[in-house]
């Protein structure tokens, strides 16, 4: 199993102190703790693309205000389960899916659901930066202009409301004018981040937003995710990225969910054997 002493606990560094059952949780694993609440539950959840099932009958409960790592091997499931809680699986042909994911007691996929809604209060980080061809200005305005704000002053306060919540406005406060591109890669995706926190999402969904950066830029999005009191589903192939940062953590193995519990209980005492198996590195 990892070893407790060099997991660092969400919100503390590899060297801080024991957390209380893995950073602000303590609570036991599969749904609420006693006073936590559930923003995202997936009920019986499977999905096809065409005949090949790459989920099976997923069922958990995703709290408020913490962060939730899906980690796994390559191909287990944990980015297509990731990209069905905005519904990016709406623009591949011949998927179906099985089952109910609510997002605050609302149905995802209900018929009276808007996928732009959705996609507003359910933002998106992706693998790499993808910052727009334009000023860092008009990349985090993309999202509220598109939305109807349009007077200079709104939207002065929505960039830089945006980028301070990104840990970016202090490099960038003084060329906002500039293209995205020019930025470092670390730089570009907190541009990303912040692009996505204008629209104030609910959630913010991340999909191994480190894994194009390097070590500093790394530990720059970590601390930004660490502190950034909002609910975040982070998928990652680093196991001690997902001890680092995350309240709970579920680990998915070819299509299904494994073990979900707190992150350092699943990473001191995983109750499964596959999960044991994997985070010890003897598969994967």
């Amino acid at each position: 199993m990892v070893d407790e002493g060099n997991l660092g606990p969400k919100g503390q560094g590899a060297d801080g102190g024991p957390g209380g059952g893995g950073g602000r949780n303590g609570g036991a694993g599969n749904g609420a703790g006693a006073d936590g609440e559930v923003i995202i539950k997936a009920e019986n959840v499977s999905f096809f693309y065409g005949q090949f099932q790459a989920l099976k009958n997923i069922s958990l409960d995703i709290m408020a205000d913490e962060v939730t790592a899906f980690i796994g091997p390559s191909g287990c499931g944990k980015s297509t389960f990731l990209k069905l809680l905005n519904r990016m699986h709406d623009f591949v042909p011949g998927t179906r899916l099985a089952g109910e994911i609510l997002v605050r007691g609302t149905s995802l996929y209900g018929p009276e659901t808007d996928p732009v809604d959705i996609r507003r209060r359910v933002g998106m980080v992706f693998q790499r930066p993808n910052p727009f061809p334009k000023s860092i200005y008009d990349n985090i305005c993309y999202g509220p202009r598109l939305v109807g704000v349009t007077k200079k002053s709104d939207l002065d306060q929505v960039v830089e409301k945006a980028l301070k919540a990104a840990a970016l406005w202090d490099d960038v406060k003084d060329k906002l004018g500039k293209s995205a591109l020019d930025l470092s890669g670390g730089q570009q995706q907190r541009v990303c981040i912040a692009r996505a926190l204008a629209l104030e999402p609910e959630i913010l969904l991340m999909d191994e937003p480190t894994s194009a950066l390097d070590p500093i830029a790394t530990s720059k999005v970590e601390d930004w995710i660490r502190g950034a009191g909002m609910s975040i589903v982070i998928v990652t192939h680093n196991m001690q990225q997902a001890a680092r940062i995350s309240d709970r953590t579920a680990f998915f193995y070819m299509g299904e969910l494994i073990e979900f519990g707190p992150t350092l209980e699943l990473f001191t005492s995983p109750r499964e054997v596959r999960t044991e198996n994997y985070i010890t590195g003897r598969f994967g």
